[in-house]
């Protein structure tokens, strides 16, 4: 949750940068925008509102930002712009990176799920080198001073770039943290139970975990001060754990101080090993600057070295320089992507293909892209060019999955997502992916596992929360569907279908004033969403504020003006009202819209008003959608055949043509394209109920 953030989604910061997420953490606060002007994504960065009033912030936020921006472009550094000043706020723009899928985009969120295999922590390793070399080159006595997992961002494809130069530098200068010199608990300081946060220790600021000997001795650093906090990161990605730790400040300086060294040796048994990584990590972590590689290079040389000797291949490079670069297209498309800026996002993602034809992942971008585009032709071929150049690449199936979803071909969807699942059993969006497809062909119990596992997998998936509590709602587990909605929300808080989903359960059990409140919310989250205002509509309609209703569906069809169900609904408000000559038009723009319901109310009240009949009688045709919605739900609630029999025994009009006339056009119309398939199967066990 982002409670330090002055935007939040959908505000415009200086009328130019509109929020797309805010990200708040530590002292910072990130906001992840689309430039208007210029028409691309952006990430904004500044200090949280509480840090800007500060008498030094302003005149050294410049300095630092100085020392960012020039150190100008690197595969391994996120890109630092300028530094602009906005509604007297100093803000830093940087390049919006993406991350992998299902992963989060920093280290941190990475190591959440574990440790990582030997080589990819030396191909990481590789390149934090490549990017400190550079950045110690280019401005000579440069010192990061807070490197750590949540400062090395992880682009799609395991790219790792190194961000926030300068700004410990800044914070400790400015002074804008107290000191905890003294201090016996983690709760007495200002970082948390793992030592992520920036922390003043003695005048002297860093985050404890990863800070170096001569740091907590409030000596002068040098580049070889960044090269312990890497022997930190590369010893906790090889195993999972943190090299130097304890519950206290006091008790993370004597460990690194004087408390014994991390150790490898479980891992040296291990075939993936490379002979002589411990000693490389025991190296970085010399509590004697001089007794470490004198800098970055060297130590990049031994890294790649070991690589080499050990997998026998290359390690990957990517080269220097100005020009774009298929990394810049790719992670570009990726930031279009998550701002629905399909059309943006399957250009780059060209461009990319045209410098690396043999890129298996931006084949699968693009095929997700053309999907989102409904080119579900299109989409199908780049993901089987994806699944041809890797097929191992867990992506690729798992959006190939959720393109057979939207063609209904739910068989092969759940096969793919299967088999993403069985490449990376780790890949929570393929689990919860699988989730949602099992919800559509009604196995619920099944997809009760997979969104459990990716859960499990991943504890802040917030949609996973919101849709398997959609599913508790289906087997009218409200208490379990309210918990998992809930939680959503804690999560994110920004999640407007979790508030939607809230505001259902709460009306289905007749509680509309708490529905009202969590659909206003949804609608301040997301003004754009036609049906947060439908289901207002529905509950103000239930609490007899016919007049908000009916504005609420205007709006609702000013938003989406095919919305067949914010014309019906309004139409029958009106007509119980007794205004049949505005009830009309809405019931006629259904039935335009292929609503066959909606054409017989428009034709039997065209009738009434034409024969000038009482208006106790001109309502009356509405009153029959009484007996429709009971067919309905008997529909609905039938899970096989005898069951289906069942419901036509009670209800023997179900078999009427008309009435399966409307019901394969309500199917059409308002049930989501992932759930048909499931409708259709109990369309076909009424049809056999047909006489012959």
């Amino acid at each position: 949750m982002d409670n330090q953030a002055r935007y939040h989604r959908g505000d415009r910061i200086g009328g130019r940068y509109q929020v797309h997420q805010s990200l708040a953490g530590g002292m910072g606060v990130v906001y992840l925008c689309l430039d208007i002007e210029a028409q691309e994504p952006i990430a904004l960065k500044t200090f949280q509102q509480r840090y800007i009033e500060h008498a030094e912030i302003g005149q050294r936020f410049e300095q630092e930002a100085y020392t960012w921006v020039s150190l100008e472009k690197h595969p391994h550094i996120v890109r630092c712009f300028h530094l602009e000043d906005i509604a007297n706020q100093p803000f830093l723009r940087l390049e919006w990176v993406a991350g992998e899928e299902g992963r989060g985009t920093d280290l941190r969120s990475w190591l959440q799920r574990g440790s990582l295999s030997s080589k990819q922590s030396i191909q990481f390793a590789i390149d934090l080198c490549r990017g400190l070399a550079f950045a110690h080159t280019k401005i000579p006595g440069l010192v990061h001073r807070d490197l750590k997992p949540d400062n090395v961002l992880v682009a799609q494809g395991g790219i790792v770039k190194i961000t926030d130069f300068g700004l410990a530098k800044l914070v400790q200068e400015a002074r804008l943290l107290p000191s905890t010199a003294g201090s016996e608990t983690v709760e007495d300081s200002d970082f948390g139970p793992h030592h992520f946060g920036l922390t003043n220790v003695g005048g002297v600021v860093g985050t404890p975990t990863y800070m170096a000997p001569e740091q907590w001795r409030g000596e002068a650093l040098d580049a070889r001060t960044d090269l312990y906090a890497l022997g930190c990161i590369l010893f906790e990605m090889l195993t999972g754990q943190f090299a130097f730790w304890a519950p206290t400040t006091n008790g993370v300086r004597r460990a690194h101080l004087t408390g014994p060294r991390p150790s490898l040796a479980a891992l040296r048994n291990s075939a993936d090993f490379p002979s002589g990584l411990d000693m490389l990590v025991d190296w970085c972590l010399s509590r004697q600057p001089a007794s470490r590689p004198t800098s970055a290079s060297e130590l990049q040389e031994a890294l790649e070295e070991l690589y080499s000797l050990q997998y026998g291949d290359q390690w990957r490079y990517l080269p220097e320089g100005e020009e774009f670069t298929f990394v810049d297209y790719n992670n570009r498309g990726n930031t279009y992507s998550r701002l629905n800026y399909h059309k943006k996002a399957a250009w780059d993602y060209s461009r990319a293909i045209e410098i690396d034809p043999k890129s298996a992942q931006a084949y699968s971008n693009r095929g997700l892209t053309y999907s989102n585009l409904r080119q579900y032709d299109s989409a199908l071929r780049d993901l089987n060019k994806a699944i041809e150049i890797a097929p191992d690449l867990a992506i690729a199936y798992s959006n190939r999955g959720i393109n057979y979803v939207h063609l209904q071909r739910y068989n092969d969807a759940l096969r793919d997502f299967g088999k993403a699942i069985e490449i990376d059993p780790n890949f929570a969006q393929a689990r919860f992916n699988r989730g949602n497809t099992l919800a559509s062909v009604q196995r619920y119990n099944d997809a009760l596992t997979d969104y459990n596992k990716a859960i499990d997998l991943d504890p802040s998936f917030a949609q996973a929360y919101s849709d398997r509590g959609n599913i508790f709602e289906i087997l009218e587990r409200y208490d379990e569907a309210f918990r998992d909605y809930s939680k959503a929300i804690e999560i994110d808080d920004k999640l407007a279908m979790a508030y939607i989903n809230r505001g259902l359960t709460y009306d289905s059990i007749h509680q509309y004033e708490e529905a009202l409140s969590d659909f206003d919310k949804a609608i301040e989250i997301a003004p754009d969403i036609a049906q947060a205002y439908l289901n207002r509509g529905n509950t103000l309609a239930n609490l007899q504020r016919h007049g908000d209703a009916i504005r609420d569906y205007d709006k609702a069809v000013e938003i989406d003006n095919k919305y067949i169900k914010a014309y019906y609904n309004k139409g029958i408000l009106l007509a119980n009202a007794g205004e049949l000559h505005k009830a009309l038009p809405c019931f006629e723009r259904a039935a335009q819209l292929g609503d066959p319901s909606a054409a017989q109310s428009a034709a039997k009240i065209r009738s009434q008003l034409g024969r000038g009949g009482p208006l106790r009688a001109l309502t009356a045709p509405v009153l029959e959608e009484d007996l429709r919605q009971r067919m309905l739900e008997a529909f609905l609630s039938a899970d096989s055949s005898a069951a289906m029999r069942e419901a036509v025994v009670r209800f023997p009009q179900m078999t009427a043509p008309r009435f399966l006339i409307w019901l394969e056009a309500f199917i059409q119309k308002n049930v989501p394209l992932n759930h048909q398939q499931a409708q259709h199967r109990r369309l076909g066990w009424l049809k056999q109920m047909l006489a012959p």
